[in-house]
């Protein structure tokens, strides 16, 4: 809610009313009887809004504001409803223009001062198609397209060439195949990455973090998803687009960001890393727009030096749903179960693939229990024409029954209408058959510095303890840590994952063997650093710049600055205007749940 005048408080409150009262009623479908990546099918209305104001404009000048607009694809169609800006009781009405990139724009020309705002409604039908996956090795990739190579260069926010990233490659993505690596990708973001939650998502929706900043941090929203699956994939070889665009995470309709991959015959092919989607995206994704770099995104405006112009675009769009139809790509069994308070239990699940193409099925179990831990909420399965896999969930009831049985619905989603199962709770006697294993060894380069991410899970009840130990051919380093037990855990009901960071100093370009010795396992893992002589386009900008670009919609008339840049940048602009605007931005940030999905 950035709003600015110039004019009293008082006024402030006027403009804010004039806001609501000038949007059309559009009600939004915050039904969540359903998940995401279980829809084929989608027809929905959508409503995307901004608002801002124009000032210090003259007699016979002008400004001119482009905000994305919804596009049509092969896999979606769209019927317009109204393009339209508001400003002093006046109806605008946009020109259509399309970027270098073919995504569409509407154009609003401006030639008076005031508040203003503006909606965009359509009516959208998405089909979600499920790609019949060929495996080509990388290596015998047919030559990138002059215009293409953009999609397989670094970028601002996703710096493929850095040492972070060629690192993280060399040894995470050891597969030689399209389909594999691929969905080694999608998949081992989605686990690695920690979706920002909190306090921490006031960080990640002010500012857009890259691929390397996402790759130290662990942590992000759905840019910070795109931008570290994107460098990998870049890295391997594969073109990869940042897709913008609009999907409903179970609970609510949001802002997302996603990405495609082009495979041998010339198609591009959607992924979501967020969804653990890989080699097609849910009909609850709403297509926007593609580029190269999600910065790119950003609305635009032109408008003459002696007048100013700021306004938001980063609203929660508002969907309301006309009709919808389940995936039935695959066929879903529950193996009857009787669970066993105190201990882990072994949930079987049998997926078989029901098209006629090898397919990546996801299969979940998101819903959150008040007393069970689940290890793996979410998980892949890659099925060929007509095949059979069965896929465990590992399940803890946290409970005492003292004899008596408890009961309770099991939910399974994947590419098909849900399949829900009662299972039954008995009493037993407590049994620790948990334990502790390795679940990912990433390294990371930090300037001279190499460090190992290890992240470790502890399913035993009790504390527990590991031994690491790094080989670098002359030395080694070794040191005894201890792990929480999962039922400490306050991480949404699933274990506790404690990460231990191993650092090496002025590393050299050579293997170094790590060891990880747990109570129930020996994990071994040899580490490749990578140097690289090139310098990322993030790390430049940083370096020009001084400091990272924010995501929060404004414009200028010269270059991309943060909120904070324009407002105090600008000495006509009122102090107590400056000051609104700030504390606008900080309402936003903390009056919702999230921006991003």
């Amino acid at each position: 809610m950035k709003l600015c005048t110039n004019n009293t408080a008082g006024k402030l409150i006027a403009l804010l009313l004039f806001i609501v009262l000038a949007a059309p009623v559009f009600a939004a479908d915050t039904a969540s009887n359903f998940y995401p990546t279980t829809i084929g099918n989608l027809t929905a209305n959508v409503r995307v809004y901004g608002w801002g104001m124009v000032s210090g404009l003259k007699d016979g000048q002008e400004t001119t504001v482009q905000v994305l607009t919804f596009q049509e694809s092969p896999l979606q169609s769209m019927e317009l409803i109204r393009e339209a800006l508001y400003i002093n009781g006046k109806v605008i009405l946009p020109k259509r223009i399309t970027d270098e990139f073919g995504n569409n724009y509407a154009k609003f020309t401006i030639t008076e001062n005031g508040d203003f705002n503006y909606e965009l409604i359509a009516k959208i039908n998405v089909s979600s198609l499920i790609y019949k996956l060929e495996d080509f090795n990388l290596s015998d990739a047919p030559q990138i397209p002059e215009n293409e190579k953009i999609y397989i260069a670094p970028s601002q926010k996703i710096e493929s060439d850095s040492s972070e990233i060629k690192t993280l490659v060399k040894n995470k993505l050891l597969e030689k195949g399209f389909i594999e690596t691929l969905n080694k990708t999608v998949s081992w973001v989605n686990d690695y990455v920690q979706y920002a939650e909190g306090k921490d998502f006031q960080e990640y929706y002010v500012l857009q973090k890259s691929a390397i900043e996402t790759l130290r941090n662990k942590k992000g929203v759905c840019d910070e998803f795109a931008n570290l699956g994107a460098a990998m994939l870049r890295a391997k070889g594969i073109p990869t687009k940042i897709i913008i665009g609009i999907t409903f995470d179970g609970k609510e309709w949001g802002n997302h960001a996603w990405i495609e991959v082009k495979n041998n015959k010339d198609e591009w092919i959607p992924s979501d890393p967020t969804f653990r989607e890989a080699g097609f995206v849910d009909a609850t994704h709403i297509k926007m727009g593609s580029y190269s770099d999600v910065t790119l995104s950003l609305a635009k405006a032109f408008y003459p030096a002696n007048s100013n112009i700021f306004f938001y675009t980063q609203t929660i769009p508002e969907v309301r749903i006309l009709d919808k139809k389940y995936f039935d790509a695959v066929n879903v069994e529950i193996e009857n179960a009787e669970l066993k308070e105190k201990r882990w239990n072994n949930i079987k699940v049998r997926v078989t693939n029901k098209t006629n193409g090898e397919i990546i099925a996801p299969v979940s179990m998101p819903e959150k229990f008040s007393s069970l831990y689940v290890r793996e909420t979410s998980k892949v399965v890659f099925l060929n024409p007509n095949e059979t896999k069965e896929v465990d969930f590992l399940i803890y009831p946290d409970i005492i029954l003292n004899n008596q049985v408890a009961t309770a619905k099991l939910r399974i989603n994947s590419l098909s209408e849900p399949i829900e199962k009662d299972f039954t709770i008995v009493s037993s006697l407590p049994l620790e058959n948990g334990e502790v294993k390795v679940n990912d060894l990433t390294p990371i380069i930090s300037g001279n510095d190499l460090k190992v991410n290890i992240e470790i899970a502890n399913y035993f009840t009790k504390y527990s303890y590991v031994n690491v130990t790094i080989y670098d051919g002359d030395s080694n380093l070794s040191s005894k840590e201890s792990v929480l037990p999962f039922i400490l855990s306050d991480n949404n009901r699933t274990p506790a994952v404690q990460n231990i960071i191993k650092e090496i100093k002025s590393f050299k370009e050579q293997a170094y063997s790590i060891k990880v010795e747990t109570p129930t396992e020996i994990y071994l893992q040899s580490v490749y650093p990578v140097k690289t002589n090139s310098v990322s386009p993030n790390e430049k900008d940083k370096n020009e710049s001084g400091g990272e670009n924010a995501i929060i919609q404004h414009i200028t008339p010269q270059k991309e600055e943060t909120l904070i840049e324009y407002l105090t940048g600008h000495p006509a602009i009122p102090l107590g205007i400056i000051l609104f605007g700030i504390l606008s931005a900080l309402l936003i940030v903390v009056g919702r749940n999230k921006r991003y999905i």
